[in-house]
């Protein structure tokens, strides 16, 4: 326990790739629903590892400020209208120039009403509850000792790396998931930076924030191939990072963690 007081984020991660992995790994195996398997394994493998290195660092308290911010709704409603409507409205045109648009029998009406379904059930299911690990346990903690962006740099290639079970169901050759991982580590910066600003934004609302990744998946979803949300966060985190600077914000800002540590990970 005292090396979990001393490096918080290392004793996550050991715990929470194997766990993680092996959880997912062995679901895909029996051939559980990929939607079912995740959910199960973000539960357990992503979200059960932060909770307990939380109680090892502080008890009860540090479990209940841990999930605090999912309880952080007063937040205005521009942000709910922004964390369910902008990934959507970025996924789409990314879809129709590079011709990916889904075509489907109901058209517009059939593809929206998938989208907040997605929404609905991908936000409830896990989502929120794996942005209760990342960007509560991992990322807020990055943002307070390093800032926003480092925060992002650094949190980035961590959580692609968490759907490495994914890659490699998916199939291909060694080459082609190194390929695969390394993009979505890139991707991963942007799409961290847009979750932390979110977050900083919001004064820690992990509501918020897991709206805003549910939107991105669904939006991915309904609207495209699966991958068009990924160039779509690259231009909202660009859009966002040059509003910050109009508005004269810190580009780099430091925050307080949402569940606090004191010693550095």
């Amino acid at each position: 326990m005292n090396f979990a007081v001393r490096r918080p984020i290392t004793t996550y991660l050991l715990l929470m790739y194997p766990l993680g992995w092996a959880i997912v790994g062995l679901l895909f195996a029996l051939r559980v629903p990929v939607e079912l398997a995740v959910a199960v394994a973000n539960l357990i493998g992503i979200l059960g590892p932060a909770v307990l290195v939380s109680y090892w660092i502080g008890g009860r308290d540090a479990v209940r400020r841990l999930f605090a911010g999912v309880l952080h709704w007063r937040v205005g409603v521009g942000w709910y209208v922004f964390a369910i409507v902008a990934m959507p409205l970025l996924t789409i045109p990314v879809s129709v120039i590079t011709g990916t648009l889904p075509q489907s029998s109901a058209g517009w009406l059939g593809m929206c009403g998938a989208y907040l379904l997605a929404l609905l059930i991908g936000g409830a299911s896990t989502n929120l509850w794996e942005e209760v690990a990342w960007a509560g346990f991992v990322q807020s903690r990055l943002t307070a000792r390093h800032g926003l962006i480092v925060g992002a740099v650094a949190t980035g290639p961590l959580f692609a790396a968490q759907h490495l079970p994914i890659i490699v169901a998916n199939g291909g050759g060694l080459g082609a998931m190194v390929i695969l991982l390394l993009a979505l580590a890139v991707f991963s910066v942007f799409f961290r930076y847009l979750i932390g600003a979110t977050l900083l934004g919001t004064g820690g609302s992990l509501l918020i924030v897991g709206i805003l990744h549910a939107s991105s998946d669904a939006a991915g979803a309904a609207f495209g191939m699966g991958w068009q949300q990924l160039v779509a966060s690259v231009v909202l985190a660009l859009g966002i990072l040059a509003y910050r600077a109009v508005r004269h914000q810190a580009p780099n800002e430091h925050a307080a963690p949402v569940e606090p540590a004191p010693a550095p990970a």
